[in-house]
This record gives C-alpha cells, structure tokens and sequence, in this order.
C-alpha cells in the first residue's frame, strides 16, 4: 500500500543536504560556526523564517518558511558553504 502524500503548507520547505558518500561535511567546531552565521545572515537578506534546524556530522536538515519562490536561498547556502569547506580542508 502506498505511503500517503505529505502535508505540505505552502510556502515552507523541508531541506536535507548530505556530504557526498555520507562523509563528514563539518571537520572543525569553526565549520558549525560559519554554516550558522552564513544561515543568520541569508534569512535576513531572503526573508526567510527559520522553525528548526539540525546540524549532524555529515548532513542538516531545514524547516523554513520564506516569501516567494526563489531558490536562491538553497543554492546560496550550499555553494557558499562547499567554497569554505574546500579552500579550508582542501590538500595542497
């Protein structure tokens, strides 16, 4: 039998992002860090209501509410968050 279909309230998403093969995507306390002020500064910039979040060593999750429907957040978000993590873990 089918799963039912989710409740959805327009406007709020639920977003995972996983390290690539579940790999730890936070190394140092400082990586928290920054994907938490990185987050404090673009709900401000996009307008976005953040109800829950929760950081774990390979992935996050996401509750937001925001205004419209651009994806610029997300991809905001990640790109800024991977540029970081490669320039600061990254083997010469």
């Amino acid at each position: 039998m089918p799963r039912k279909e989710r409740y959805q309230e327009p406007g709020h998403y639920h977003i995972i992002n996983r390290g690539v093969e579940r790999r730890s995507i936070y190394l140092e306390p400082e990586d928290y860090e920054f994907f938490l002020d990185l987050l404090l500064k673009l709900t401000k910039e996009y307008e976005i209501t953040i109800h829950a979040f929760c950081l774990m060593t390979n992935h996050y999750h996401l509750l937001f509410k925001k205004r419209g429907v651009s994806h610029h957040f997300e991809t905001f978000l990640n790109f800024s968050f991977l540029l970081l993590f490669c320039y600061n873990h990254s083997k010469p």
